[in-house]
């Protein structure tokens, strides 16, 4: 028997699976190959709201802290029927958005575009200031993403990066993580990991063997 690590999300994490984007999913999986399953409950088009029945695309932000609050209770309450306090908890936050390739996007398809950079930032501010309440170690992909966008635009040359201001080095449609992007993820994940919780390292964490016709 395995232990497990789950990720929880929307579309974002579902397609933290997808070979086509190299999700970092299948990289963390291969990574624990024979010492923990690697499981995906990404639910597509899910916002916490949402998700809290699981257990409109936009969730009022308060809403999102109470809701980030309440996932945690259920691990943490001792009075939750959920309760285990030896499983670990790690926040991710959303990515940056890339407006210009979501507005390409949607002038493509005739919708409305409802995502936006500047909302994303202040979710991802949300993420680290609930995993500072309940004392959780936390990724900050938004805050990864923008750094590596800003350092690559002074040096951009290809015309597509700049129009879309390099976001579509990271995003495979402004929203959703490419390949790229993905392993970008991974590595936060694989850092905060060493850094939280050293027992966990693939190095150091128990590996299982299939009893042998010998044994």
């Amino acid at each position: 028997m395995y232990d497990v690590l789950l990720a929880f999300g929307d579309s974002i994490t579902q397609c933290a699976g997808d070979p086509e984007f190299e999700g970092y999913l299948a990289y963390l999986s291969r990574l624990y190959q024979r010492q923990m399953d690697v499981l995906n409950r990404g639910f597509s088009g899910y916002n916490t709201t949402r998700a809290r029945t699981v257990v409109s695309k936009h969730t009022p932000i308060e809403k999102f802290r109470d809701n980030l609050l309440y996932f945690v209770s259920l691990l943490r309450d001792p009075s939750s029927k959920h309760y285990s306090p030896s499983t670990k908890i790690l926040f991710i936050t959303p990515p940056p958005v890339g407006d210009r390739m979501v507005k390409e996007k949607a002038k493509i398809e005739g919708e409305n575009v409802v995502n936006k950079n500047e909302r994303a930032r202040k979710y991802a501010q949300m993420v680290k200031r609930v995993a500072n309440e309940v004392n959780t170690p936390y990724v900050d992909l938004y805050g990864k993403i923008e750094e590596l966008v800003k350092k690559n635009q002074s040096t951009a040359k290809d015309t597509q990066t700049v129009d879309f201001e390099g976001y579509d080095g990271y995003l495979a449609d402004g929203i959703h993580l490419n390949s790229a992007g993905n392993r970008v993820l991974f590595d936060l994940i694989q850092e905060t990991i060493g850094k939280y919780w050293p027992e966990l390292k693939p190095s150091k964490a128990p590996r299982s063997y299939m009893p042998t016709s010998k044994d």
